[in-house]
């Protein structure tokens, strides 16, 4: 009986969009403007769902749209015309007539600090992607533009964190929320004693030299 040749079964890898938060659930709908676009979505939305509605992707790592945002990681900052700070996309419902910016050098510069705390305690000594393939968090590190970890790696070279950054021997999980898969490879042996305080203590340190 001649042989049957069969073809290469071909599989595609399907990459689920992450909106970072859940879905409003109201039929209210109100429009704003993020980065110049201008957006209309449920009442009740995050700033961060709407921004990924019009195809922005703002930076996170706590985030998911499986879970209620607790806003611990830090990343996601925005900036709000009218309003001062920065405050989370992830916890900042949309308003009718909101200008939101997610992308400033205000921004970057708090991010970066924020990100080379993170990778600055974590158990890798580069940033390296192509040798921590499996990190997530080095894939953060590179979006936001990271480039260099002056404290070094381990924590070797903190700055007197003081009591707002504390390192552990056992993997953190930012809040009893988070899944321990979602933030083991992110977060490292970083704790976050409050949601605000990382970014208060990057904002005193001078990130310039």
């Amino acid at each position: 009986m001649p042989s049957v040749e069969q073809s290469p079964v071909q599989h595609s890898l399907v990459r689920e969009i992450d909106y970072g938060t859940p879905p409003a659930k109201t039929e209210k709908s109100v429009t704003l403007s993020i980065d110049g676009r201008q957006v209309s979505v449920p009442e009740g939305t995050s700033i961060m769902r709407a921004a990924m509605e019009t195809g922005i992707e703002i930076p996170k790592l706590c985030a998911t749209d499986m879970l209620d945002a607790f806003g611990s990681c830090r990343l996601c900052l925005v900036e709000i015309d009218g309003r001062g700070g920065t405050p989370a996309s992830c916890t900042t419902p949309v308003a009718e007539g909101m200008v939101v910016h997610t992308k400033s050098e205000r921004l970057d510069r708090i991010r970066k600090g924020v990100m080379e705390l993170y990778v600055s305690d974590h158990s890798v000594d580069s940033l390296d992607r192509s040798k921590y393939a499996d990190v997530d968090l080095l894939d953060t590190a590179a979006e936001v533009g990271l480039e260099e970890v002056r404290y070094g790696f381990a924590g070797a070279r903190h700055r007197n964190p003081g009591p707002l950054v504390q390192p552990l021997k056992t993997t953190l999980v930012i809040t009893e929320q988070t899944a321990e898969t979602h933030v083991k490879h992110i977060l490292g042996k970083l704790e976050l004693r409050s949601r605000h305080q990382v970014t208060e203590w990057v904002s005193r340190t001078d990130l310039d030299g």
